[in-house]
């Protein structure tokens, strides 16, 4: 369930819902009175708690809706009353702890208007986990003369008398409820706490799943290099516009799509760059973090955590990206303005009559859906030169000078030449950094399978021994890789500058 995406469960949730429609459709459609006596009409109640329930088990919501319709069979045949249900109400994934249920309140709502006599449940806690709201509940059915109907319960919730006991049961269950539920973030939060394992392995671009003797680990993550390039690209372009839109369009033109395989969303892109995961850290109970710590139970204190993967993110760039976001949030904007800033090369070049500066800038003359154009304008004049009009006669009159001068032709030449020796120096250096980086990255590995095998086995005394060991080793494998990977980055950036700027003399 966890590799689909929102869409993809909830199409699935809708196919499981419609098939048991069809089911509770059918049997109304078709029902006939089981024996001869009135015919009493009421409804049944079906719930599950959690989307991956409804998802994973279409059986269990359609078992509720057959018990329900057997239950409505068998107290007729036992009572000799037709007990006809005429409304399946049907709820996916929602929790019985509270009633801001949208079907349960529109049941509640009929059974006050007196349209059903009876309901059908398949056990107590399809309608409440809860004491308090069984208890108002069964008030409303017990006020609106509406039979309540749970298999094999013991009591009978219709009768006032049987109340009482019905309450202790109640508050015994709920204790229970509670008590599994408090075991089970005490667990997950020890898990995290001491070993950095989650309660499940989300899907995250750049990590997999930890394998061990061919067995996937769930909650522990390693590093996946092919995918981290495209993580680093992504947040390199988005360090380069500051614009999430941008971004986005930039992903679609090369294809680059999530760990699911689906193009990215604008939340999915903002999940992405604000992962932590990437450097090597994971904050629990970060909702609690700025309440008294002392006041809350351990499993609900926030806590910073070191995840074993390690920092698999240049960390430098990560706290770039961050401040990119906070930036961006900051002013207000969602990064929607993708506009690339426009190069202006009389800038420095054309001058005023005292000897200052032209300057470029655009605007839309006129009425707001007029298009825009691009000026160069002086402070000290009386209107603005067309940009477009005015490069292109400048472009003609150097490309005459060109072709024209054997002088300037040559130095174009020599120019060019001395381009690409740069460009093969740096190409050469740029090779030596990434065998060094592969290097590191396999002594990395090399580091983390030793760590795989220790946690494998049985040594606890061993493991915790290497734990401090791992840690100095894989602190000093990853400050040597950041400092190789900002001289990648360097040189790569400059030899794309260089790039850009080498030319064949004849095009000019």
């Amino acid at each position: 369930m966890e590799s689909l995406s929102r869409y993809d469960k909830d199409r699935i949730i809708e196919r499981n819902v419609d098939a048991c429609k069809d089911i509770a459709f059918k049997y109304i459609s078709t029902w006939k009175p089981i024996v001869d006596g009135e015919i009493v009409e009421g409804c049944a109640y079906l719930r599950l708690s959690t989307d991956a329930q409804v998802a994973v088990e279409k059986g269990s919501l359609e078992q509720q809706v057959y018990i329900a319709i057997d239950e409505a069979e068998s107290r007729s045949k036992k009572e000799g009353i037709n007990y006809k249900i005429t409304e399946f109400y049907i709820e996916p994934g929602l929790t019985g702890r509270n009633d801001r249920r949208p079907e349960f309140i529109r049941m509640k709502r009929n059974i006050k208007k007196g349209k059903h006599n009876f309901v059908v449940v398949k056990e107590i806690a399809r309608l409440f986990r809860d004491a308090g709201l069984w208890k108002g509940f069964f008030k409303l059915c017990i006020d609106s003369d509406c039979e309540i109907m749970i298999r094999g319960f013991p009591f009978n919730p219709n009768d006032p008398t049987q109340i009482l006991q019905l309450d202790i049961l109640a508050a015994f269950a709920e204790y229970e409820s509670n008590l599994i539920s408090k075991r089970t973030r005490e667990s997950n939060y020890s898990a995290m706490v001491t070993s950095g394992k989650f309660n499940s392995t989300h899907k995250v671009l750049g990590l997999d799943q930890r394998v061990v003797n061919g067995e996937e680990k769930v909650g522990f993550y390693v590093a996946n290099e092919d995918e981290l390039k495209i993580v680093i690209w992504i947040m390199e372009t988005f360090l380069k516009y500051s614009s999430y839109q941008k971004v986005l369009e930039e992903c679609n033109k090369f294809g680059i799509l999530n760990k699911t395989g689906k193009p990215f969303k604008l939340n999915s892109l903002k999940t992405l760059l604000m992962n932590k995961k990437y450097v090597g850290i994971w904050e629990v109970n970060k909702k609690n973090k700025d309440k008294n710590q002392d006041r809350l139970m351990p499993y609900e204190r926030y806590q910073q955590i070191e995840l074993p993967h390690g920092e698999i993110i240049d960390r430098e760039m990560w706290e770039k990206v961050q401040e990119r976001v906070e930036f961006i949030r900051g002013k207000g904007k969602p990064g929607k303005n993708t506009r690339v800033n426009r190069v202006y090369p009389l800038q420095g070049i054309l001058k005023y009559i005292d000897g200052k500066n032209f300057h470029g800038t655009s605007g839309t003359p006129g009425h707001k859906n007029s298009t825009r154009k691009i000026f160069y304008y002086h402070h000290k004049m009386t209107g603005s030169i067309r940009a477009d009009l005015l490069e292109t006669e400048v472009l003609s009159v150097v490309s005459k000078v060109i072709q024209n001068s054997k002088e300037v032709q040559d130095a174009i030449i020599r120019r060019g030449a001395d381009v690409k020796s740069t460009i093969q120096q740096i190409g050469e250096q740029r090779d030596k950094v990434r065998r060094k980086i592969e290097d590191l990255e396999l002594e990395k590995k090399k580091n983390y399978r030793r760590l795989d095998f220790l946690l494998d086995t049985d040594d606890l005394e061993m493991a915790k021994e290497f734990r401090e060991e791992f840690k100095k080793s894989s602190k000093d494998l990853t400050d040597r890789l950041n400092i190789q990977k900002q001289k990648l980055a360097e040189l790569e950036k400059l030899e794309v500058d260089l790039d850009e700027d080498s030319f064949d003399w004849k095009k000019v």
